[in-house]
Formats: C-alpha cells, structure tokens, sequence
C-alpha cells in the first residue's frame, strides 16, 4: 500500500484509491466514498500533503458537520501536529466558521460582536451547546403554534430554516406569503420571517442559519467584503458533501473568493438528511458549481464485512436512478487465505414484536457473554421511536435483567439510536429491529425522491455494523386498539436478499427456506445460491393475505369489515389527505388503505352506509 510521508517521516498507510485522491494536484475536486472506503482517512492525508507542498497552515479551512466529526477530525490530525489550539482555528464545522467569521466581521455588516446563539433543542444533546432555545424565542413571538408541524411534519421553524437553506431572496419568500399553492405552515412563515429576523436583531441573538444568511447576503452585496474576509484562503476541504445545502454552497463559494480551491468528499448514496433541507443534487452537480473540477472514487468498503458488504450493496443497487457507482467487497485475506472479516447476516421473522424482542435480547446476550463483545461495541438502531417502542422496550428490560449496561448518557454500554442518529458512526454488532413496510419505507415517504431517501436510510443503517448484522421483523403487530394486525416485511429487505450474490455469510432464521419466502413477497426463487427472477418486479405475484395484501375486486363495504367505527369516522373526516397521514391516523397495512381510499374518493357517500 502506498505510504504517505509527512514532515520527513511515515504518516499513513494509504489505498491506492485513497493515495491518489489525497495527493491529487492542487484543483477543485470530489470524492466520491463509499461507506466504510475510508473517507476520514483520505481527508486527513490531503491536509497533511497540502501542508507537505507548502500550503500555509492558517490559509486552510477544514470543514465538517457535527461537533463530534471535529473532534475525530482534530484527534486524528493531532498525531501529526502538536499546535492543538492552531489546528481548531483550521478546522471547525461549518456552524463554527460562521460564528467566527460574523464575530470577526461583526461591525462591518451592523452587528454586535457579542451577539448570543439561539439553539435547535433537537439537536442540543448530540451538539452539546448552550445558549438560549430558539423554540421559546420563536414562542414568544407567535405562540406555541409556531411548533405545530403540518401532515409533512413541518412547522414555522422548519419553513424558515427552508427558506435560509434554498437561499431564497425576500421577494421570492414575499411571493410565498400571498401564494394559494404552499401549505398553510409555509404561507404562515413566510408572512413571519420578517418579524423574526427583526426580533433576532432586537435582541442580539442569532440562530445559526440566520448566521451563515447574514454572512452570505452581505459579501455578495459587497464583493470587497468578502475579499476582506475570505481572499486569504487557499484550501477549502470539506467532509460529508453530501449533506450540503444551497446556502452552504453559496458559504463555500466565498473561501474561494481570493482563488482558493475546494476538496470535499462524500458518498451520495449516504444522503439521508433531506428533512434538514439537505439537497442530493447538489453533489451531482459539483462539476458545475466548481469547474473544471477532478473526480476521484473510493468504491471498496473496508470497515463492514463482506456478508454485510453484498447486503447493502443489493441494497442500494435497488435504485433505478442511482446510476453506476460499484462497492467493493473487502479482498483482504490472513496468511491461511481466508478473509480477515467474512461478516455475519442474521435474519430472524419473530410471530410479534415481543417475541422480536427476546430474540434480540439473546443474541445480545451470546455476543457479550459468549462471544466477550464488549456492550458499547454494540448497537440497536431504529428508523424512529414510536414505530419501534415495544421491541426496544422489550429488549431493554430483558438486558437489564441480566445486568447488561445501556448507554445512558455518556456511561458505555450497548447503543440505542436512530438511524440518522448512527451517521458517522461504526459498530462490531448492529441490531436493526422492525424493518416493515411503513417503517422503513416510512409511510410519509410517498414519492419517488422520498422513497429513494428511506433506501440510502437502510444502506446507511446496514452499514454501521463492522462484522455482525442482526435484522428482524414481526409477522404481526397490536394496534392502539389492542386488535392484531398482519404486517408486511420492509421491501428493501425482501429486494437485498433477493438480489445477494450469494448466501455466504447469511444465518436465515425465518420460516421454511429463504427461497420460499422470497417466493411468497413475490420478489425471486433462488437455485444453487443464485438469484433467478420468478417475475418482474412491477409485475409481482400477490402475496398471500397473512402478509396483509389486499386481494382485488372487493366492494367498500368487504374491505371495511372489521374496521371499528371510529377509524371509518377518521377515514371520512381525513379523506382529502395523503395516504402517508392516513396510515398516520389507521393503521391499517398500505396496499389495503390505498384500495380502501380509492373506492371511498370515487363514492365519498358510500362511507355513510358503512
């Protein structure tokens, strides 16, 4: 493997893949990472061989995302360069340049150099900042409907932090306020925005996208501004690209204002913060926001095992508008031959989610007393709370009794996160419960863009795990109602096991044989290990009604049976919503709501004789 040098001496072991993107010439460039291809890696040996060429350490910005990305960042350069206080100038997220370019500049643009921060309570516990909430800020100002969200889940604050991140210009938010074509929320805040930016300079205190906004508006309005402020920059490198937003691009734009170069790297199939109005399209455009820019790709996954690497590829191959980006499985083998990291795919089909939930607890339990797993090597990743409640319940109880520790805090102990949470992240073990239709696709993933959003979810999800993957799934759940409903597995799962290459390194654990079961989602047969389509997938064959899909040619009234009053009641009353806020409201399986909705939209009167 290639070495890097740095200062004279051995630094890092480099990929040739990772080699020539770190040393690459002195130009825009993007590279593009695969999970686990080692992107932190490269980003340290690009510093390092930029500061080797000459480059002047205070004339380069590294910038990331989180406050927990910085630290790795500055932990790993610190090996190399003993001036700690000198490296966290250089290197911030992008919400910490910004502060510090506004304080800098605070008399130059009108305000004080003291302004106080306004903080996202969402995100104060992962972020460990101070200052005041801008959720009671914003409550002080409207009332506790500015909190409300709307069906898409969206409320006053969410609209202005659309608004700052698309980079919208006043007029074009003044048009939104009058507009019959937005949602309520949007008109709401675009008819507030002014009184809230008021407010904010009223009292000093700035949330961190109005921040970047004010930085960004006035250096475009005053091109010697920005020259004043971002001309010394020769080096913009930036981590995680996919998750960038307009205005972060148009912040970018302005460190390359006396000639800079930009170097970002990231993996567009990791782009999984759409609700934070990251855009995907912006890492496909790169070469048209920074010409003449060079493309680099680290296509092999070395951190996951090659079991869970042929999963997640599957995986995410499913998208027909991904185009071709191949992932690699890791090659790399011990002085017997065999694989240094084979990996572990465990699929388990529990009859509810109590019994899903014992059977998590005991591998868990194998793994840390049988196996000497360390707990906060390992981790329980779930698309979202509510959804998830009583298998994490379950599990959490069933390790406290045998005295296992769950993180608590910062006290190690076994994970228990989101999804989106785990970005970033990597584990030995990794336990993704409930994987279900409605969870994962998300019932409010409605079109194509969303839907594509939940799969690169899944693959970022399937992907934390370093060398064993447990999934599993309910075959029926309990309503609030207490009734049991059939439920149906997530088809990203049914499409990945469908697709594998091969079974090596899968332990199936759900009922009869995988074939079989593949047959009966009417997704593929599999023959000596390969894969052969039984059908189209848009033509699948239906699958049996246990799975909970409907069977065709019923009338209104067969498919209500067994509805309860009050759902039919909910039915009419939200008739003209989404079909993602109806399965909000009934919990009913997608594919017989969607025929239910159908049939009561084409004949709305017909639900009063029901």
């Amino acid at each position: 493997m290639p070495l890097l040098n740095f200062a004279g001496r051995p630094a890092l072991d480099l990929t040739d893949e990772q080699f020539a993107a770190a040393t690459g010439p002195h130009g825009h460039a993007l590279v593009q990472a695969c999970a686990g291809a080692g992107k932190t890696r490269t980003l340290v040996a690009r510093y390092l061989h930029r500061l080797n060429q000459g480059a002047e350490p205070d004339r380069m910005a590294l910038v990331t995302f989180t406050r927990r990305a910085t630290a790795e960042m500055l932990e790993r350069l610190g090996t190399f360069i003993e001036d700690r206080r000198s490296l966290e100038r250089r290197v911030r997220t992008i919400d910490g340049f910004a502060q510090a370019i506004l304080r800098a500049a605070a008399g130059s643009v009108g305000i004080a150099p003291d302004f106080g921060l306004l903080i996202d309570d969402r995100r104060r516990g992962d972020e460990d900042r101070s200052g005041e909430s801008r959720e009671t800020f914003a409550t002080r100002l409207f009332g506790r409907s500015a909190l409300d969200p709307d069906e898409e889940g969206t409320n006053l604050l969410g609209a202005f932090d659309g608004f700052r991140a698309r980079a919208m210009a006043e007029p074009e938010i003044a048009r939104l306020a009058i507009s019959a074509d937005v949602g309520e929320v949007w008109r709401r805040a675009a008819q507030a925005y002014p009184k809230y930016r008021a407010a904010m300079d009223q009292a000093a205190r700035y949330d961190h996208a109005e921040i970047q906004c004010r930085i960004i508006e006035r250096c475009q309005a005053d091109p010697a501004l920005a020259t004043k402020l971002f001309a010394r920059f020769t080096d913009l490198l930036v981590d995680e690209y996919q998750d960038v937003t307009s205005a972060q691009i148009a912040f970018f734009k302005l460190f390359l204002a006396g000639g800079g170069r930009i170097w970002a790297v990231g993996d567009e199939d990791q782009a999984i913060f759409g609700f934070r109005h990251a855009e995907i399209e912006r890492i496909r455009r790169f070469a048209r926001d920074f010409p003449a820019a060079t493309a680099y790709r680290l296509g092999t996954n070395l951190r996951c095992g090659r079991a869970i690497t042929g999963l997640a590829r599957a995986v995410i191959e499913g998208d027909p508008k991904r185009g071709s980006r191949p992932i690699e499985r890791d090659e790399r083998r011990d002085g017997t031959g065999a694989y240094l990291n084979p990996g572990r795919v465990a699929c388990h089909e529990a009859d509810d989610a109590e019994a899903e939930g014992s059977w998590i607890a005991r591998q868990l339990a194998a793994l840390i007393d049988d196996e000497g797993m360390p707990p906060e090597r390992i981790a329980v990743l779930y698309r979202a709370r509510p959804s998830a409640e009583t298998v994490l319940d379950a599990v959490k109880a069933a390790l406290r009794r045998r005295r296992i520790p769950i993180e608590e805090g910062k006290a190690p102990g076994v994970a228990f996160r989101t999804i989106h949470e785990s970005k970033g992240l990597e584990f030995d073990a990794v336990f993704l419960p409930g994987l279900l239709l409605g969870v994962l696709p998300h019932y409010r993933a409605t079109d194509a863009g969303a839907r594509a959003e939940e799969r690169r979810l899944f693959y970022v999800a399937l992907t934390r795990a370093e060398s064993r993957l447990f999934l599993s799934w309910p075959r029926s759940r309990t309503k609030r109602n207490g009734d049991v409903e059939a439920v149906r597995p997530s088809p990203f799962l049914v499409e990945g096991l469908a697709a594998l290459d091969d079974d090596d390194g899968l332990d199936w654990q759900g009922p009869g044989r995988l074939d079989g079961w593949l047959a009966r989602q009417g997704q593929a047969t599999r023959r000596d290990g390969r894969v052969t389509r039984s059908v189209p997938r848009s033509q699948a064959t239906p699958v049996l009604p246990k799975a909970g899909r409907p069977q065709p040619a019923k009338s209104l009234a067969e498919w209500l049976a067994g509805w309860s009053p009050a759902e039919i009641a909910l039915l009419d009353a939200h008739l003209g919503r989404s079909l993602g806020t109806l399965q909000g409201l009934i919990q009913r399986p997608y594919g017989e709501l969607s025929q239910v909705v159908k049939l009561a939209r084409a004949n709305p009167s017909a639900l009063k004789r029901s």
